[in-house]
C-alpha cells in the first residue's frame, strides 16, 4: 500500500526546488509557471489518497440494486488505555437502509444541502457558479453526491485537483447509483460531531431514538448541524442550534416538504427533551441503548478522545481512515469506578431532592495525564459532556488561587493576620478602597467628638458675646447715673443764677436770655440752659436700651450643630461598589489567612485580592491552568466567574505538583497501519509559582481537610497527604470540591443543566463523592505510599511543604 508513496518522494523533491529556481530564473514563462503550479496541486492531491480508495470506489459503483456496500466500514481504530487495555473498537456503524430511515430525514438534507439534488446529474452549476462569484459566501457548490464522493474516498485537503477528481467521480456515480441509493451512503457515513458518525448513532446520541422515529423537529436539527457539527452541537451551542433548526425548516417548506402550519409548530417548539438532559427510565434507556449500539467503555473520555483526534487531523473522518492505534492517559479500571460511583450518587437523594447531574476528573501530578475524565451521571440519558464543556461558577474553589497569589508576592504568609469584619468596597479610580464597619464606627466617634468640641468653641463665643453686652450694659446705667446727677447740679446751678424760680426760667428761658442778654447773668443762664440741653439728650439716648444681638453666622452654627446627624453614606453608594458577606453572616474579627482559608471566610479573601490586585489574581489562574476568561472585579476572589472541571483539575493538578504546570492530555501517541507513529505527546512542564509559596498553600489546604469545611473528604480511608478545599456558588447552584494527594489530583461539580439550587453545598454533595472516588483510587494502588518512586516524590513534598 506504500510503495506508490515512495515512487512520489522523487517527485516530491523536485517540486520542492521549483520556487527557487523560479526566483533565480525570471525569464521563466509565467505558462510554465503555472503549469507548476498546477503539478503542485497534482502532487498535494495524490499525496493525500487513500490506499484502498480504488477498492472502495468499486465497490461503491459496483453496488447491487439497492443494497448498500460496506464503503463506509474500514480497519477499526483501537483506543487502549494507559495500561494497554482496549477502550473501544471504532469503526462506521454498519449502513441502514434508507427505507428504515424516517423521511424527514432526508427530505431535511436535501433541502438544506442540496435542494437540486433530484433534479441535477452529480453535479449543480448553478450552485457551482455561485460558490465561485461569492467565493463560498453563500454555500461551497458541493451537491450531495460530490460529499459522498469526499467522504469515502476523498480527504479533506482543499485542493483544484481533489475537486476536479470530485466532480468527475460525481458524474460518474450518478451514473451508476440511483438518487435513494446516494442518499443512503450520505446518511451513513457523513459526520455530526462529538466522534459521531452515520445516521443511527446520531439518533442514539441526539435523541436516545432509531433513524425510523426521529421526527421533522429532529430531522431538521441534524441536517442544521452538517455545516459545522461542533458548533452547531445542541451541546456546546442550544442557541445556535436552533436558530440553524428554523433555517433548515424554512427551506423543508420552500421546497414543498412541509406546510405552513408544520412550519409555525416545529419553529415555535423548544429543542427537544433529550437535548436538555431530561432522564427518561433507565429500563427504556437500556433497551435504546442496546439498540443503537452506541456507548463504548469509558464514553464521556473516549467521545473526548475524539474530539481532539479530529482536531489532530484537520477534521478528516478518523473512522473512516481507519487502522489506528490510539494510546492514552485513561486508566479504565478507575473511570469505570468513577462513572459507577457518580450513577450511585445521583440515585439516592439529599433533603428529599435529587441531586443534579455531576462530573469527575482525576489527573497526574507529575504528568498532567488525565486519568479519569466523567462528563455525567448516565452517558446513555445525556451524552453533554460537562467535565470539557460546562462552565461553571467554581465558588470558593477558586480562593487558593487568591492566596497562591498573595504568598507568591511574599507580602504575606499563612500567619499574617486580617480583619474578618463587615466592609463595603468602594470604587476609587482603577480598585478599590474598603470601608469597614468599624471604620464607620471610629469615624461616627471622631465626628461625635468633633461636634461637642466645635459645639463647646460656639458656646464660649456666644457667652463672650453676651458677657459683653453685659458689660456693656452696665456701663450704660452707669453713665446715666452721672448724667442725672449732671443734670441736677446744671437745675441747682440754673436756679442759684435766675432770680425766678426754675420752672419760670425754663419756660421763660428765651425771654430772660434776651433781657439779660447783655449781662454776665444773662450769659451764664444760656450756657447752663445749653449744657442742660445737652445731657438731656445724652439721657434720652441712654433710656433706650439697646437688644442683645450675636453674630448671625455664630447663631446658624450653632443650630446646625443642635441637629447636625453623622452620615452612613448610603445615599452615596455606587453601583460599583461591592460589599460581600461571609457565609454564616458573621464575623470573626481577626484572624489569620491560614483560619481564613480552613474556615472559608469571604471577607478576608476579598480584601486580600484587593491588597495585591486583581490582576495578579487572574495572571494566577492562567499560570496554573485556568484557560477561560476571568473578570476583573473583586467578586473573582470569591469564583465569580465560569470554569469547567478540567480547567479546574488542571490548576489543582499544578498546586499538587509543587507549582511545575504540566499540559493537561488525553492521547499520548497515535500509530497508523504498520505501526508508525504519526503523533506523540510531548512533554511540556514548567515551574509556573514559586514552590515555598505552593508547600505554603498546601499547608493551608490540609488544614481545610482536616479541621475546616472540606473534612468530610479526609473520612474513611488512609488520608495523611491530601489536601483540598470545596467550593458552593451563589443560591446554591454548583458545588465543588477539588483536592489532591501526591499521586492524584481529583475534581468534582455536582450542579443542574438548568442552573436552579441544589439541596446541598460542596461539603456535602461533592466532598463525599470525591471521598469515595479517591478510596477506590488508593485500593487500586494509587496511593502516597506504593512503589519507591511515589516514595520518592511524596518524600520530596513533604520536605518542601513542611509536612512532618
Amino acid at each position: 500500500g506504500g510503495d506508490w508513496r515512495k515512487r512520489l518522494q522523487p517527485l516530491e523533491r523536485f517540486l520542492g526546488q521549483i520556487p527557487g529556481r523560479l526566483k533565480n530564473n525570471p525569464s521563466v514563462p509565467a505558462a510554465a509557471f503555472a503549469m507548476l503550479v498546477v503539478a503542485q496541486d497534482i502532487y498535494r492531491f495524490l499525496s493525500t489518497i487513500k490506499p484502498d480508495t480504488l477498492r472502495r470506489w468499486r465497490l461503491l459503483v459496483d453496488r447491487e440494486g439497492e443494497k448498500s456496500p460496506e464503503v463506509g466500514v474500514s480497519d477499526p481504530t483501537v483506543i487502549y488505555d494507559v495500561r494497554g487495555r482496549v477502550v473501544a473498537t471504532l469503526s462506521a456503524e454498519q449502513p441502514v437502509p434508507l427505507a428504515e430511515v424516517s423521511d424527514p430525514v432526508w427530505q431535511a438534507i436535501v433541502a438544506s444541502e442540496d435542494h437540486r439534488f433530484f433534479d441535477h446529474k452529480g453535479v449543480d452549476v448553478k450552485g457551482l457558479a455561485r460558490a465561485v462569484l461569492t467565493l463560498g459566501r453563500q454555500g461551497g457548490g458541493s451537491t450531495i453526491t460530490q460529499q459522498v464522493v469526499k467522504n469515502l474516498l476523498l480527504s479533506q485537503e482543499r485542493t483544484l485537483t481533489r475537486k476536479a477528481v470530485e466532480i468527475v467521480a460525481a458524474s460518474v456515480l450518478e451514473s451508476r447509483l440511483s438518487k435513494p441509493a446516494l442518499l443512503e451512503e450520505y446518511v451513513n457515513n457523513v459526520y455530526w460531531g462529538h466522534g459521531v458518525y452515520g445516521i443511527t448513532p446520531a439518533a442514539a446520541t441526539y435523541f436516545r431514538k432509531r433513524p425510523c422515529e426521529l421526527t421533522v423537529g429532529e430531522a431538521a436539527l441534524l441536517a442544521a448541524m452538517l455545516p459545522g457539527p461542533e458548533g452547531l452541537s445542541p451541546f456546546r451551542n442550544p442557541k445556535g442550534a436552533a436558530r440553524a433548526r428554523k433555517l433548515v425548516l424554512r427551506r423543508m417548506l420552500d421546497t414543498g416538504f412541509i406546510d405552513e402550519a408544520r412550519f409555525n409548530r416545529e419553529a415555535a417548539s423548544d429543542l427537544p427533551g433529550s437535548l436538555v438532559h431530561n432522564l427518561p427510565d433507565r429500563s427504556t434507556l437500556q433497551n435504546k441503548l442496546t439498540q443503537s449500539g452506541v456507548p463504548y467503555r469509558a464514553p464521556f473520555f473516549v467521545s473526548e478522545v475524539l474530539f481532539q483526534l479530529r482536531d489532530l487531523y484537520e477534521g478528516e473522518n478518523i473512522l473512516e481512515r481507519g487502522g489506528l492505534q490510539v494510546f492514552t492517559t485513561l486508566d479504565l479500571a478507575l473511570q469505570e469506578r468513577a462513572e459507577s460511583i457518580l450513577r450511585e450518587d445521583g440515585a439516592t437523594t439529599l433533603l428529599g431532592e435529587n441531586k443534579g447531574e455531576a462530573s469527575l476528573v482525576a489527573c497526574e501530578p507529575s504528568s498532567g495525564a488525565v486519568r479519569v475524565l466523567v462528563g455525567g451521571r448516565n452517558y446513555v440519558s445525556s451524552p453533554y459532556n460537562r467535565a470539557v464543556m460546562a462552565a461553571r461558577s467554581p465558588g470558593s474553589a477558586f480562593k487558593p488561587f487568591v492566596y497562591l497569589a498573595a504568598l507568591n508576592t511574599g507580602i504575606v504568609t499563612p500567619s499574617t493576620e486580617v480583619e474578618d469584619e463587615e466592609v463595603v468596597f468602594k470604587r476609587e479610580g482603577a480598585g478599590w478602597r474598603a470601608e469597614s464597619k468599624s471604620m464607620k464606627e471610629r469615624a461616627k466617634k471622631e465626628w461625635e467628638e468633633s461636634i461637642a468640641e466645635r459645639k463647646k468653641e460656639v458656646g464660649e463665643l456666644l457667652e463672650e458675646q453676651r458677657q459683653g453686652f453685659e458689660d456693656f450694659l452696665q456701663e450704660r446705667t452707669k453713665a446715666k447715673e452721672r448724667k442725672m446727677r449732671e443734670l441736677r447740679q446744671l437745675r441747682e446751678a440754673l436756679q442759684r443764677v435766675a432770680p425766678t424760680s426754675l420752672d419760670v426760667a425754663e419756660e421763660q428761658h428765651g425771654e430772660t436770655a434776651a433781657a439779660a442778654s447783655d449781662g454776665k447773668a444773662g450769659a451764664k443762664v444760656d450756657q447752663i440752659m445749653q449744657q442742660m440741653s445737652r445731657v438731656e439728650d445724652e439721657l434720652g439716648e441712654l433710656e433706650t436700651a439697646p437688644e442683645f444681638a450675636a453674630p448671625s453666622e455664630l447663631l446658624e452654627e450653632e443650630e446646625f450643630l443642635k441637629t447636625a446627624v453623622f452620615s452612613e453614606g448610603e445615599d452615596n453608594k455606587d453601583e460599583e461598589d461591592y460589599q460581600p458577606f461571609n457565609y454564616s453572616r458573621k464575623y470573626r474579627g481577626t484572624v489569620t489567612l491560614r483560619e481564613s482559608l480552613c474556615d472559608s471566610l469571604n471577607i478576608p479573601t476579598v480584601k486580600l485580592a484587593n491588597l495585591i490586585g486583581v490582576e495578579k489574581v487572574i495572571d494566577m489562574a492562567q499560570r496554573l491552568g485556568i484557560r477561560s476568561e476571568l473578570p476583573a472585579t473583586l467578586a473573582l476572589a470569591l469564583g465569580g466567574c465560569e470554569v469547567t472541571p478540567l480547567e479546574m483539575a488542571c490548576a489543582y493538578n499544578t498546586i499538587a505538583a509543587g507549582g511545575v504546570y504540566s499540559r493537561p492530555h488525553l492521547i499520548t501517541k497515535v500509530k497508523g497501519k504498520g505501526g508508525r507513529v504519526l503523533y506523540r505527546h510531548h512533554k511540556s512542564r514548567k515551574q509556573a509559582v514559586n514552590a515555598h509559596a505552593v508547600g505554603d498553600l498546601h499547608r493551608m489546604l490540609r488544614a481545610a481537610v482536616t479541621k475546616g469545611t472540606g473534612k468530610k473528604a479526609a473520612s474513611g480511608w488512609p488520608s495523611a497527604a491530601i489536601a483540598g478545599k470545596t467550593g458552593t456558588s451563589d443560591d446554591y447552584r454548583d458545588a465543588w470540591f477539588a483536592g489532591y494527594s501526591p499521586s492524584m489530583t481529583c475534581v468534582v461539580w455536582v450542579g443542574r443543566d438548568d442552573n436552579s439550587s441544589l439541596p446541598g453545598t460542596g461539603s456535602t454533595l461533592a466532598a463525599p463523592v470525591w471521598a469515595r472516588f479517591m478510596r477506590a483510587a488508593h485500593g487500586a494502588g494509587i496511593s502516597a505510599e506504593k512503589g519507591s518512586h511515589t516514595r520518592r516524590r511524596v518524600a520530596k513534598w513533604r520536605a518542601m511543604s513542611g509536612d512532618r
